[in-house]
C-alpha cells in the first residue's frame, strides 16, 4: 500500500474554524448572550491594542467557538463599556445641542443669546458674571462665541 506524501487535508482557515468549533458552546447553549458574556468577563482581554495579532485571533476564536459570544462588539471589556458610554454621550449632545441646531440650521444664523449684541446681558443675567470682552464675545472665561478680533488692550483685560 502507498503512504501519502502530502497531508489528507489542507489546514485552511476554515478546517482550522471547523476544528475549534464545538458542537455547543462550552459555557451552555441554552445562555442569552448577555450571560455568555458575564460569564467570560473574567477572562476577557480590556483592549487588543497591544497585542499581537495572533493572540487577537486566538482570543477571537475562543469567544466564539468556545464560549459563544457571537457579537462582535461584546469581544472585549473596552468594547462593551464603550457601548454603554456612547449611549450617554449622544445623550448629553442632544440634551445640549437639541435647540442650536435646529434653530441654525432653520434660520443660517445663531440664537439671540450667543450674538455679539446679546451676549453680554445674556451672560449677566444667567451666569451672574460680566464677561471678558467688552463686545460680548466671551460669556465664559476662555470659552468664546465668536473668534476673538482683539478689541481690548492687554491692560484693559488685565484691569489695570
Amino acid at each position: 500500500m502507498l503512504r501519502r506524501t502530502a497531508p489528507a487535508v489542507s489546514f485552511t482557515t476554515s478546517h482550522m474554524a471547523l476544528m475549534y468549533k464545538a458542537s455547543r458552546p462550552l459555557l451552555g447553549g441554552d445562555m442569552t448572550s448577555s450571560d455568555l458574556v458575564k460569564a467570560a468577563w473574567d477572562e476577557m482581554p480590556i483592549g487588543n491594542y497591544h497585542t499581537s495579532r495572533k493572540e487577537v485571533w486566538a482570543w477571537l476564536w475562543k469567544a466564539k467557538y468556545e464560549l459563544g459570544i457571537r457579537n462582535y462588539y461584546t469581544h472585549t471589556k473596552g468594547r462593551i463599556i464603550m457601548n454603554y458610554v456612547l449611549y450617554f454621550f449622544i445623550g448629553y449632545c442632544a440634551y445640549e445641542y437639541w435647540y442650536v441646531l435646529p434653530f441654525m440650521l432653520l434660520t443660517d444664523k445663531p440664537p439671540w443669546y450667543a450674538t455679539r449684541d446679546h451676549g453680554a446681558a445674556y451672560s449677566k443675567r444667567k451666569y451672574g458674571v460680566d464677561v471678558w470682552c467688552a463686545d460680548g464675545k466671551f460669556v465664559v472665561p476662555w470659552i468664546h462665541i465668536n473668534p476673538p478680533m482683539l478689541t481690548m488692550t492687554v491692560a484693559e483685560l488685565n484691569g489695570q
